[in-house]
């Protein structure tokens, strides 16, 4: 199968992951990103640059939307930077989102 060297400009992938409720018990949680796609200079430059030193930071300029986030009620969020800022507050997760972003904007090998 032949490859586009023309690729799409954003990413869509889930976010996996769980968290325990009052009672010790882990539940089962997702919500998918939709981010902007940096090329590997791009991103050795965010990485390197004094703005984007933190995880949060990085998602912030790359990060364009979600699906998937609800409120305590179960109504749907919509996406903003102030609820990204709030979804790197929840611990781990920032770094979650990070990783999964490195991992799916790049290639990956076919067995």
């Amino acid at each position: 199968m032949a490859f586009n060297i023309e690729i799409s400009d954003t990413v869509r992938f889930t976010v996996r992951f769980t968290t325990k409720d009052a009672s010790g018990t882990e539940k089962p949680a997702s919500f998918d990103l939709i981010a902007r796609r940096l090329d590997v200079d791009e991103y050795k430059d965010a990485l390197a640059s004094e703005t984007s030193v933190t995880f949060s930071d990085f998602l912030g300029t790359v990060v364009t939307g979600w699906e998937g986030v609800r409120d305590g009620a179960g109504t749907p969020v919509e996406f903003s930077q102030d609820g990204l800022r709030r979804l790197c507050k929840v611990p781990g997760l920032a770094s979650l989102m990070f990783k999964t972003y490195g991992a799916e904007v790049s290639v990956k090998e076919k067995n």
